[in-house]
């Protein structure tokens, strides 16, 4: 497959055509997921690097062009390479996160810490309604019997 740039679809596109848009689309999707492959993005990203490159170049990248610089389509390619990277960046990113935070639930899973926990949450739980419902003397009163009974069960 030949790409090579029609200049009416670019005038069209910087003209905002919307028949121009469809026509650039249609030629361009292949060539995008071609690029994709060649940087290594994977199959079930290749859709949503198009539509970044696509995003992309409707925020007004097109403009940009400048046709003495060089052909359409390496400027093109150059704006896939850059969506491609930020794209493997963010996977490699969600992978790695992904994997860091399967290896710290392993971790939590012990289930004597688990107990521990929830039997002082239940605690803190009980201390803080009776402190509320209580008058502050005689929740002094509960904090020491508490307190000896704690030592006492320790000895």
């Amino acid at each position: 497959m030949a790409f090579t740039t029609h200049k009416s679809i670019l005038d069209g596109i910087n003209r905002d055509d919307e028949y121009s848009w469809r026509r650039f689309y249609q030629f361009y999707t292949p060539l995008i997921r071609l690029a994709g492959k060649d940087f290594h993005v994977p199959e079930m990203y290749l859709d949503d690097l198009v539509q970044n490159v696509f995003i992309t170049l409707a925020s007004g990248r097109t403009i940009a062009f400048d046709s003495s610089r060089g052909r359409f389509v390496y400027f093109l390619r150059g704006i896939v390479r850059n969506k491609a990277r930020e794209m493997l960046r963010r996977i490699f990113r969600d992978e790695k996160t992904e994997t860091y935070m399967i290896a710290q639930t392993d971790t939590i899973t012990d289930p004597d810490l688990f107990s521990e926990e929830w039997q002082q949450y239940i605690r803190m739980r009980i201390l803080k309604m009776l402190k509320s419902e209580l008058t502050p003397e005689l929740f002094q009163i509960f904090d020491f019997l508490y307190i000896l009974f704690l030592l006492l069960s320790f000895t």
